[in-house]
């Protein structure tokens, strides 16, 4: 049967014209039940079946997802109310022919679609079900990585929605969107990522610095065995240490001036919230998620009060909380290992953390596919840089960059990049491309 073809069920029944009204009710419910063992069979069980009237006539009724017709009538309706309302109408004829017709294509599609749904919904009740057992351990259940490795647990949610950019930033706010398909609907969605604060009362956005601090954070809540705080139902990761050690893991040693700007991360990444906006096309309605990626407390005493490093005999306290975002991300496996040694190692190559940004983007977008390409311009949009009218400007502030990605290991080690710049086939704009290959 070929795409373009129609799939038909057939179930023909004859009803005497003098039948009481009871009789004719029993002819109802059977053919409800006739639809719904059918249906029961194609995995429907528990859906709402998106199947809409195409033909109707005194002996024949056509069901299907024909979209050029179902964009003019009702769509996603149960069948049993249809069926209802549809069979009631003409039982006074002297037989019935109810007919399911719907492309093969169109069956397929949909079909796929209420699995995944189906399976969804199984994956959530599981989850739901995990989240409650790690509740009660007060612990994400996920092996931390051996520090040897130097690795990170990553949130998908975030690396997904490209919230840091580069540190050449200079707005306090900031949009990214991009079209998608949801893959258990079909339906056409923006998403709309904002960053900052549009009416200008916290200023900044995320930045590739605040992606290196989050990273090595996630690191040492890892090291402290994923542990969360149960504040009134609501689930935070947590790790506690002393400003000093903090300061080593996010600066690497002590020096004075990093106490300040330290605090000053913490309190940026505690502030600078996101907005991530789930556009339906057709309706405008959205979904919304608002968040920071953390809170924090800081206590010291007996520190210097112009770097705040603490003094010879003085103690500290750092008690970071991941919000509760991330922390349902982790709790859920939302995540992906990523490799800290050649993401820090580009922190000081090319432009400004550009190619740190270009790095984790490359991890999460080859992970699933063996090759990624992108224009220059949407890639400065992803990226925030600056927006340049020529092409030769965007690549050269973008070369440098793409350049140190070559043969960095990526994706536990298994693949190395391949990175590179080729003109547009129309010489409007350059396109980025990424390959990964098999670690020789």
């Amino acid at each position: 049967m070929s795409g373009g073809e129609s799939m038909a069920i057939n179930y023909t029944k004859n009803i005497n014209k003098n039948s009481s009204d009871n009789q004719k009710k029993d002819f109802i419910e059977l053919e409800i039940k006739i639809f719904e063992k059918i249906l029961l069979n194609y995995q429907f069980k528990g859906m709402l079946y998106p199947f809409a009237v195409l033909e109707k006539n005194e002996n024949v009724i056509v069901l299907g997802s024909n979209k050029e017709v179902v964009g003019k009538v009702s769509y996603n309706y149960s069948l049993e109310s249809a069926l209802q309302e549809i069979v009631g109408s003409i039982v006074g004829d002297s037989y019935i022919k109810i007919e399911l017709k719907i492309a093969e294509n169109e069956f397929v599609s949909v079909k796929n679609r209420i699995e995944k749904k189906i399976a969804k919904q199984k994956d959530d009740e599981k989850n739901l079900a995990s989240i409650e057992e790690q509740k009660i351990d007060g612990k994400c259940n996920l092996i931390p990585f051996p520090i040897k490795e130097n690795k990170v647990r990553s949130d998908l949610t975030i690396e997904r929605h490209a919230i840091f950019a580069t540190n050449t930033f200079k707005g306090d706010f900031r949009i990214y969107e991009r079209k998608v398909k949801d893959l258990l609907t079909g339906e056409d969605f923006i998403l709309k990522i904002e960053i900052g604060d549009c009416d200008g009362q916290v200023r900044g956005v995320l930045k590739q610095k605040h992606q290196e601090a989050f990273y090595k954070l996630a690191q040492v809540w890892s090291q402290q065995n994923y542990q969360i705080d149960d504040e009134e139902k609501t689930l935070y990761g947590s790790l506690e240490l002393s400003v000093y050690d903090l300061v080593q893991k996010l600066r690497g040693d002590d020096a004075g001036h990093h106490y300040k700007s330290v605090m000053k991360l913490l309190k940026e990444m505690a502030t600078i919230r996101v907005n991530i906006k789930k556009i339906n096309v057709l309706d405008s309605t959205y979904d919304c998620q608002d968040f920071t990626l953390l809170s924090y407390e800081w206590y010291a005493k007996l520190f210097n009060e112009k770097t705040l490093k603490p003094s010879p005999g003085g103690t500290s306290k750092v008690k970071i909380r991941f919000s509760n975002f991330v922390t349902d991300n982790f709790l859920k496996k939302n995540v992906k290992a990523l490799m800290l040694s050649p993401y820090l190692c580009l922190k000081d190559k090319g432009r400004k953390g550009t190619a740190q940004l270009l790095y984790t983007m490359l991890d999460y977008e080859l992970s699933t596919k063996e090759k990624f390409n992108i224009s220059l311009v949407n890639l400065c949009n992803r990226l925030g840089l600056a927006e340049y009218k020529y092409k030769s400007d965007r690549k050269r502030i973008l070369e440098s960059s793409v350049k140190q990605l070559k043969g960095q290991k990526i994706l536990d080690g298994t693949y190395e990049l391949e990175a590179y710049l080729v003109e547009a086939e129309d010489k409007q704009d350059w396109i980025f491309i990424a390959r990964r290959n098999l670690t020789k």
